[in-house]
């Protein structure tokens, strides 16, 4: 029998990586049902969480070392966790795939020599990303034209519509096929869940659950870790669902919403 493969995922204009996280969240029978090959962004604040987030993903799913959290809680510096020997072994994959460039400026056939590379001659693959509006949206041009004219002609973000990418598709193309990934998403993603080609995890259910049923009741991560004598970077963290959480602390934090604890493992 022939093994399903990750659908690969190259995105730009990543920010620090929120839509390719939501792909990246869908597992099925412990692997990653989409395969984030690279994510390209500019800035360099944005870029220092995006590969962060590279980086946990490149561990295999539900193992993260523990230093990872030890970063995350501030325990440890950037440079003492990518060198911890449970996680320096996944240290370049995660930069191979979360890249700092700016599309447009930066040479185009190195970010093409990029993609070609991440994609390894996929046929099936997966293009997202969140481009500004400056350069695309016909309402935020209009918008900054009438505002400052000036202004508008002299944003280096305007001309990028006219600009190529890697693998010589232009970015008006990736908009198509982000606006038509964005309508269809939530159709789709139901349609798959139906169809039984994707499973909704109990870490996912519980990670949506948990942020639905906190924010009902006007509660930020702070209060609620205090109400359920947890940890707020805890909590942070099981609604990202990177914690492979205990029934002890599930227990907890349903009592501290006053719900019973099957509901946070419910399906939407």
């Amino acid at each position: 029998m022939n093994k399903k493969r990750s659908i690969p995922v190259i995105d730009l204009f990543a920010g620090p990586g929120g839509l390719c996280e939501g792909f990246a969240s869908l597992t099925r029978e412990g692997k990653r049902e989409f395969d984030i090959r690279i994510s390209i962004e500019k800035d360099p604040v944005a870029h220092k969480t995006l590969s962060l987030r590279a980086l946990f993903r490149s561990f295999p799913v539900n193992k993260v070392p523990e230093a990872y959290y030890e970063y995350i809680r501030g325990e440890i510096s950037r440079n003492q966790l990518e060198t911890d020997p449970a996680v320096e072994p996944y240290v370049q994959k995660a930069y191979n795939e979360a890249r700092c460039a700016e599309l447009g400026k930066d040479d185009s056939r190195e970010i093409d020599r990029w993609i070609r590379e991440a994609l390894h001659e996929a046929t099936d693959w997966i293009l997202i990303g969140g481009p500004p509006c400056q350069a695309y949206s016909l309402a935020g041009r209009s918008r900054m034209r009438g505002n400052n004219p000036v202004e508008f002609e002299a944003d280096n973000r305007r001309p990028l519509s006219r600009k190529k990418v890697g693998m010589k598709v232009s970015v008006q193309l990736l908009l198509l096929k982000v606006c038509r990934l964005k309508v269809g998403a939530t159709r789709s993603f139901d349609s798959m869940k139906s169809d039984g080609k994707i499973e909704v995890s109990a870490r996912i259910r519980l990670a949506q659950r948990l942020r639905t049923e906190r924010a009902k009741r006007g509660l930020s991560q702070e209060e609620l870790a205090d109400l359920a004598g947890l940890h707020r970077t805890y909590v942070g963290s099981v609604e990202r669902s990177e914690r492979n959480i205990s029934v002890d602390n599930i227990e907890l934090l349903s009592k501290a919403l006053g719900i019973d604890i099957a509901e946070l493992l419910a399906p939407f």
